[in-house]
């Protein structure tokens, strides 16, 4: 994904060279000024985000909550799948409040092995997880995702979140079919290691 960002960010300067070829040097300079001030501005935003995240997420794992919060879910006499359910949606609120890498550094040494303890396949715990955090970026009231669209166009954070919010409920919907429904994950994975055996 770096190099395709790369690529993309290396095509977009080809885009503004070409368009401001005819208005001179000194305007395209200021546009490019322009542009890289911008960058600046929403990429220091990001990181103010994430440095925040790196220390609440140190605090978490200092102060054993994950550890805890697991032995209490573990410890209940309740179904595996509503067990494995209870873990997931911790991602929910971890990833309004963190960043994506910290939330897997936090849980994936967590649920992964009581999932695979209780017989859950591998692969549709990866996409639920992936899936989870990915919602919890968007979700308000710190969704990274929507603070970072919101500096990167100007579009105020309230406008942003409501914008969401639609394809929020879609993803949720979603993701609860994937949960109930394993076999609409694994289907493709199985073709596939059919064809390879």
């Amino acid at each position: 994904s770096t190099e395709s960002a790369a690529i993309a960010a290396f095509v977009a300067l080809l885009i503004l060279l070409w368009e401001f070829r005819r208005s001179g040097v000194a305007s395209l300079w200021s546009n490019v000024k322009g542009a890289l001030l911008d960058t600046a501005q929403t990429t220091s935003m990001v990181f103010m985000i994430l440095v925040g995240s790196s220390v609440f997420s140190t605090f978490l794992i200092a102060a054993h909550v994950p550890d805890t919060i697991t032995t209490w879910i573990a410890g209940l006499e309740i179904p595996p799948l509503l067990t494995i359910g209870l873990l997931l949606l911790l991602l929910l609120p971890l990833g309004t409040a963190l960043d994506e890498i910290s939330v897997l550094i936090i849980t994936i040494p967590i649920i992964y092995p009581v999932a695979m303890e209780l017989g859950f396949d591998g692969i549709w715990l990866g996409l639920m997880i992936v899936k989870l955090t990915a919602i919890g970026m968007v979700t308000p009231p710190v969704g990274m995702t929507c603070f970072v669209v919101s500096g990167a166009t100007g579009v105020p954070t309230e406008t942003v979140f409501r914008g969401v919010l639609p394809l929020l409920s879609m993803d949720i919907v979603v993701s609860a079919v994937l949960f109930f429904v394993p076999a609409i994950v694994l289907w493709l994975p199985s073709l596939v290691a059919q064809s390879a055996g």
